[in-house]
């Protein structure tokens, strides 16, 4: 069984930020980056979600819906993962599946999150929570659904 890695590794987490921080200069540079801490940690569900976007990114689908669908399956919270999906769905030209570009803000928000710029990220999500209380959260954490 793979090895399962607490939520709270001060190392990953550094890890984990370096290949988000990656995202949008360089997808090829986070995508060996994730690779190199799943061959440490093989059930990390956010590192196969980085996989999976950095992918995309590279508009390598087929790798990306993979990856992401192993993150979903390790951690069905993943909500980002979710999100990817619609991204990739999206990209490769299949909008009817790809049901999270329903909600153009959220995407806004992921882009803002693969920048860095997580305070503006933040924002548009606290502004779909006022929206929308009843629903958005469980739109935030499972865009896709």
């Amino acid at each position: 069984m793979p090895q399962s890695v607490p939520p709270f590794t001060s190392d990953l987490n550094v890890a984990l930020r370096r290949v988000a921080s990656l995202m949008a200069p360089n997808p090829e540079l986070a995508e060996q980056q994730a690779r190199e801490i799943l061959k440490s940690y093989p059930a990390e569900a956010n590192a196969l979600t980085f996989l999976g976007a950095a992918l995309r990114a590279q508009r390598k689908f087929e790798p990306a819906r993979r990856a992401l669908r192993e993150a979903i399956e390790r951690d069905p919270r993943q909500g980002l993962a979710h999100q990817e999906i619609g991204l990739t769905l999206f990209a490769e030209g299949r909008g009817e599946q790809a049901t999270s570009a329903k909600n153009p803000e959220l995407i806004k928000a992921a882009d803002f999150l693969y920048e860095g710029r997580l305070a503006k990220a933040e924002a548009i999500c606290w502004e779909v929570l006022k929206k929308d209380p009843v629903t958005s959260e469980f739109k935030l954490c499972n865009p896709v659904a």
